[in-house]
């Protein structure tokens, strides 16, 4: 990947006199990079994540389960 404030830069990498596939995103260390070096992909799937995950935990602590649980799982 080459980042550049366009966007469209294309690079020849070969390694071993094979081409490397060039991409325009990918994820590292849980960041999701992109090309034009923007981070509002990153920022909406880490929201995603945040509100699936808070949704999971909304079913246990409003489920039917003993209120001393509830208190206990919501404190992890």
């Amino acid at each position: 990947m080459c980042v550049a404030k366009s966007g469209n830069t294309r690079m020849k990498i070969q390694i071993d006199r094979q081409p490397v596939e060039q991409v325009s995103t990918f994820r590292y260390l849980g960041s999701l990079i992109s090309e034009d070096d923007y981070c509002e992909n990153d920022i909406r799937c880490r929201n995603e994540m945040g509100k699936k995950t808070f949704m999971n935990m909304k079913k246990v602590i409003t489920g039917n389960l003993n209120l001393d649980l509830k208190k206990e799982l919501s404190n992890v």
